[in-house]
C-alpha cells in the first residue's frame, strides 16, 4: 500500500536550463533522506500535475528543486509535491 501526502515544497525562482524551473524550497521539514523527492510530481496552487523534480541543488541550508515542466504549463508561484510514502505492515 502506498500512502501520499501533498505537501508545499516552496516557490519558483527562475527559468534555467532550457526551461527547466528552479524552485527555492522553503519547507524546512522536508527529510531528504526519507523521503527523497527526485522524479516526484510537482504540483500548481490548485493541485494540477505540471512537472517533475530532476535534482535537488545548492546548499543544505538554502535548498533549490530542479524541475522538468510539463509542456504548455508556465511556472506557479507556488509550488507543492506529492510524497508517496509506503505503508509497512505490521
Amino acid at each position: 500500500m502506498r500512502k501520499v501526502r501533498i505537501i508545499e515544497l516552496g516557490h519558483f525562482y527562475r527559468y534555467t536550463l532550457k526551461n527547466k524551473w528552479l524552485i527555492k524550497i522553503e519547507n524546512k521539514n522536508i527529510n531528504f533522506i526519507k523521503n527523497d523527492p527526485i522524479g516526484f510530481v510537482v504540483l500548481d496552487e490548485n493541485k494540477q500535475r505540471v512537472g517533475k523534480v530532476l535534482d535537488i541543488i545548492g546548499n543544505v541550508n538554502s535548498p533549490y528543486a530542479l524541475v522538468e515542466p510539463f509542456p504548455h504549463y508556465n511556472p506557479p508561484k507556488e509550488v507543492h509535491i506529492e510524497l508517496v510514502e509506503k505503508v509497512r505492515r505490521k
